[in-house]
């Protein structure tokens, strides 16, 4: 596959369209899903940090080349100062090149939109990522999981994912379980975005930057560090965890809040007390939303294949593991 040449990112920036393609409201609508909203915290005072320049790098391969004027023209919308470039065909040891050489200018946080061209040992890919992050400098990464568009894939999101435990900076946004999730997003590849597609990524891509750019405006920050035990606030108001955010609730009795992550385990925020998590249990499909009981004294969780999980006061109903889903 071709590799780009030694100055790719000479030719980066790409221009923003007049007008913005409206994404359908189902589309919309299914991707708000995805989004974190974490109501009213105080955030304590020891933990307030000045806030970074709203300013991205996103890189990608093909997959990204095609959604180039989508994502920029929503970053653009929503005040980041951003460069967004896709290489087809470019694997993640060409790219740690270009991190390398491009760093002093990738602003304060990274998208990566890599794996789709890296073949065939998970491992490997493991190793890849790590030299990439080593590139990056300690700057923080959202790094995109891929769609399942071959069997292959599963071990790439999976070595994305074991790669939060190495990489206290690394943040992983499940762009894969969008895809995978709404095929009408992607042409039938099953990889590369048609359209709407595109729409959605740049949405998608958005809600991730704003969901990390609120550890320093927003309630509380967040980042996915190693290591066993409980959930723990470490002094600087961190949240360590492990896994990536997946959804959180406001506690309709007090003015607190819960932040849940992919692997089940909850972090409680203000006066809000921590009922159990799923932490210890073994999840068939990752966590993908929470939502309060209505006494606030629980809450439910929820995994990908409608398994649903009832702590405190939240009362079991049922499941939908046993039908067929769409999303």
């Amino acid at each position: 596959m071709t590799q780009p040449g030694p100055d790719p990112w000479q030719h980066c920036v790409v221009p923003v369209p007049r007008l913005l393609r409206r994404t359908t409201a189902a589309l919309a609508a299914g991707l708000a899903g995805a989004t974190l909203v974490v109501g009213p915290v105080a955030r304590p005072a020891h933990a307030e940090v000045p806030a970074p320049a709203r300013a991205t790098w996103v890189q990608g391969d093909s997959v990204m080349a095609g959604a180039v004027d989508a994502v920029q023209a929503d970053l653009q919308r929503d005040g980041w100062r951003a460069v967004v470039t896709g290489y087809p065909g470019l694997q993640t040891w060409a790219a740690v090149r270009l991190f390398r050489q491009v760093r002093p200018r990738m602003g304060s946080v990274a998208v990566v939109e890599l794996g789709n061209n890296d073949c065939c040992d998970a491992s490997s890919f493991g190793h890849q990522i790590d030299l990439a992050m080593q590139a990056m400098g300690g700057l923080p990464v959202i790094w995109l999981t891929d769609a399942r568009f071959r069997p292959y894939e599963s071990q790439v999101n999976a070595a994305i994912r074991a790669a939060v435990n190495r990489w206290p900076n690394l943040f992983v946004a499940d762009w894969g379980a969008v895809a995978d999730a709404y095929p009408s997003l992607t042409y039938p590849d099953h990889l590369h975005l048609t359209p709407a597609g595109r729409q959605v990524m740049g949405r998608f891509i958005q809600s991730q930057l704003d969901l990390w750019y609120a550890r320093y405006s927003g309630p509380a920050a967040i980042s996915l560090t190693a290591g066993g035990g409980a959930p723990s606030v470490v002094p600087d108001g961190t949240a360590a965890f492990r896994g990536a955010v997946a959804g959180g609730a406001t506690d309709p009795a007090t003015d607190g809040a819960w932040v849940v992550s992919t692997s089940g385990e909850v972090l409680p925020y203000g006066p809000a007390r921590s009922y159990g998590s799923a932490a210890g249990i073994h999840l068939a499909r990752p966590i993908v939303g929470m939502a309060a009981a209505p006494d606030g004294h629980g809450y439910w969780l929820v995994s990908a294949d409608g398994g649903v999980f009832t702590y405190g006061s939240a009362t079991w109903y049922g499941t939908t593991t046993s039908l067929p889903l769409h999303a």
